[in-house]
């Protein structure tokens, strides 16, 4: 459609392009532009009333997330007009893995307030594409099972270690996502973060993301590997042959 389009406004000025190196020089501003916002709203995929965008979700007609929000909301904020300080904003939304209608997505956003710090953050979250709700892993896995594989990761057992944690004070995903939670190591895990990199035999390979900080602002992914039996009652859910896993669309994760 778009090569369509761009042959009409060629045949249509044609006449006019030759006669007028202004005019030549807006109607390509103005192509570009066409073709700039078409990329930004060019839609990854739909799963029922969903549709997912490069930039944005709409759930039946309620947007979801959409990085244009984003900016001006930012902007809003934290822009200060008449003065010589400068705002910058941007953010991303990648798709990482959808298996029925639960999809997982990795949100990044890099940000300076005006004459302020610059800082970036990236998280994961699952939601339910039929509602927009965020969903916990123990929707496709017992709760046991997750809180055994995370007592058993390497990096926690060195948490664990290095900070003389009680491991069998582990015993629930509240527990999990209030592992090391203070000021003095920056590491949060959410119920809702994690994507899903495999399925075999009953079993999904895993990716359970926690975001790190690091320092100055910035904050980076941590990534535990995990393989989870699967809930009987969601094993449908991996049969959906619009599922997708972790690696199909470009993404700040390591598979």
């Amino acid at each position: 459609m778009w090569h369509i389009m761009k042959n009409s406004y060629h045949f249509f000025f044609r006449s006019i392009l030759l006669k007028n190196n202004t005019v030549r020089f807006l109607l390509i501003i103005f192509i570009s532009n066409i073709g700039r916002s078409q990329i930004q709203d060019s839609i990854l995929f739909n799963k029922n009333d969903a549709r997912v965008f490069k930039n944005k979700l709409i759930i039946d007609q309620t947007e979801i997330y959409n990085t244009k929000t984003d900016y001006d909301r930012f902007m809003e904020k934290n822009e200060m007009p008449n003065t010589d300080c400068t705002a910058h904003f941007e953010s991303y939304y990648n798709p990482l893995s959808l298996v029925g209608n639960f999809y997982s997505y990795e949100y990044k956003e890099n940000a300076e307030s005006a004459c302020g710090t610059p800082g970036g953050t990236v998280s994961v979250k699952s939601i339910s594409l039929k509602t927009g709700n965020e969903i916990t892993i123990l929707k496709l896995f017992e709760e046991k099972d997750v809180v055994d594989a995370f007592k058993n990761d390497s990096w926690v057992l060195k948490k664990v270690k290095e900070y003389q944690i009680d491991i069998e004070s582990i015993q629930s995903l509240k527990d999990i996502t209030g592992f090391l939670q203070n000021p003095y190591v920056g590491i949060k895990f959410t119920k809702s973060g994690f994507c899903i990199l495999d399925f075999k035999k009953g079993k999904a390979t895993i990716r359970f993301v926690a975001t790190e900080y690091m320092r100055f602002n910035h904050n980076q992914h941590l990534q535990l590997g995990m393989i989870l039996p699967v809930k009987v009652e969601a094993l449908s859910f991996f049969k959906d042959k619009e599922n997708f896993f972790l690696g199909k669309y470009k993404n700040w994760l390591q598979k």
